[in-house]
C-alpha cells in the first residue's frame, strides 16, 4: 500500500479493507502509513460512528486472539 496522505482518503482506504477482506489488523496500517496510535484510534472511532449512522447493524469488533480488527454484519 502506497502512504495515503489524509485522514479522509485513509478512513475510506480502513472501509475498503474492511468490506474486501473483512479483517483489519493495526499493526500492518501503522507499518505502512505515517500516523500514531492515537491517530488510528480516532479514525476507527470515526468509521465506528460511519456504521453506526449508516448501516446498524454492521459493528466493527477486536478479536484478541487474532490480533485484528473484524467487521460484523448482523
Amino acid at each position: 500500500m502506497n502512504s495515503i496522505t489524509t485522514k479522509s482518503l485513509l478512513i475510506l482506504w480502513m472501509l475498503e479493507t474492511f468490506l474486501s477482506k473483512g479483517t483489519l489488523r493495526k499493526e500492518d496500517l501503522l507499518l505502512n502509513q505515517n500516523i500514531s496510535d492515537v491517530s488510528f484510534k480516532r479514525y476507527l472511532a470515526t468509521l465506528r460512528h460511519y456504521l453506526f449512522q449508516y448501516h446498524p447493524s454492521w459493528r466493527i469488533a477486536y478479536k484478541k486472539s487474532e490480533s485484528c480488527y473484524w467487521l460484523i454484519k448482523g
